[in-house]
């Protein structure tokens, strides 16, 4: 068996075929909506004195990370086809 070392010029032409990364990392959004969410929901507790129920707030919560999570899901896969 030979071994072969790769040739440089191959090595430099693979880097520089990927982009650099631009843009917001989704799950930093996605953490950030999280929690601009839980502190206006304990601000309009405490400012508006009234109690929503806890499983309805977490499913909607649920629903709009997992829609938030398909969009860029979407959107991420619609920036690696151009």
């Amino acid at each position: 068996m030979s071994h072969t070392t790769p040739d440089s010029s191959t090595d430099d032409s693979l880097y520089a075929a990927t982009p650099p990364r631009s843009g917001v990392r989704l799950g930093t959004l996605i953490w950030g909506l999280i929690a601009l969410l839980v502190a206006l929901w304990s601000l309009s507790t405490v400012l508006l004195d009234w109690t929503p129920d806890p499983v309805l707030m977490g499913i909607g919560l649920a629903g709009l990370v997992g829609i938030a999570l398909i969009g860029g899901g979407i959107a991420g896969a619609a920036r690696q086809r151009d």
